[in-house]
């Protein structure tokens, strides 16, 4: 999963915080520094475990400590607030991969 912001957000940083605005909502959004940065990272280029060795680094967190559950929530509560583009399943492309094989098997 690489997420991806949507491009007409608005964003504005407000000492340690960041605001986003929702041209499409008409509501605008805190973020606190950790949910900033996995904002910033919501390029779709960043994958889930890019954006959690971020955290790691930038907070200074031990990598003992489970982070990805707190990642996976703030991700859902972006995309519900209506941040984020609509995520294509990882799992869907999988199963097209592996019928597009099984075709092509077939054609040989």
């Amino acid at each position: 999963m690489k997420p991806c912001r949507k491009k007409d957000i608005v964003l504005k940083k407000l000492g340690k915080e960041t605001l986003l605005y929702n041209p499409t909502t008409d509501k605008v959004h805190t973020l606190n520094p950790t949910a900033s940065l996995i904002w910033s990272l919501c390029d779709g280029k960043h994958s889930l475990q890019e954006i959690k060795k971020a955290i790691y680094e930038n907070f200074s967190i031990k990598e003992t400590i489970e982070i990805e559950k707190d990642i996976l929530k703030n991700l859902k509560e972006l995309q519900e607030l209506g941040l984020l583009e609509e995520v294509k399943s990882s799992e869907k492309r999988i199963k097209r991969l592996e019928r597009a094989k099984q075709v092509f098997k077939l054609c040989e």
